[in-house]
């Protein structure tokens, strides 16, 4: 394996360490905490979209991936359909920011359940055998 391999598995292992890490050094920074944690938040995103959807595969298998995908397709939808009848007229730039934000706090709790779940069960299935 490579480094970049070594890389970007611990990336994907650990999103919340990484959220932790960058919110602490963006809060260094002369802005505020609330833009050092919405920034953080910003750039992890895609760590706990892809740390999710492999722990996903890894706990139950390829036959039930389609439920997160279609769950992610389905909370996207309605966040258009609440955004179009709030607002009059969409405005794609805060459409995506406010997509990729609420992904953010949908997904990083289902990290948190899925991780624990496999932990635990592999724990289990270790200590059983």
């Amino acid at each position: 394996m490579t480094f970049a391999t070594y890389m970007i598995t611990v990336l994907l292992t650990f999103p919340l360490l990484i959220f932790l890490i960058l919110s602490v050094l963006f809060k260094r920074w002369p802005r505020t905490e609330k833009h050092a944690i919405r920034l953080a938040a910003d750039i992890t995103t895609p760590l706990f979209l892809g740390a999710v959807s492999f722990l996903w595969f890894e706990v139950w298998s390829a036959g039930s991936y389609w439920v997160f995908v279609t769950i992610l397709l389905l909370v996207g939808a309605m966040f258009t359909y609440y955004y179009a009848k709030v607002y009059e007229e969409l405005q794609p730039k805060k459409l995506v920011k406010g997509l990729w934000r609420l992904l953010f706090i949908l997904v990083m709790p289902i990290y948190l359940v899925v991780f624990t779940y496999g932990f635990v069960s592999s724990m289990f299935t270790y200590f059983s055998s």
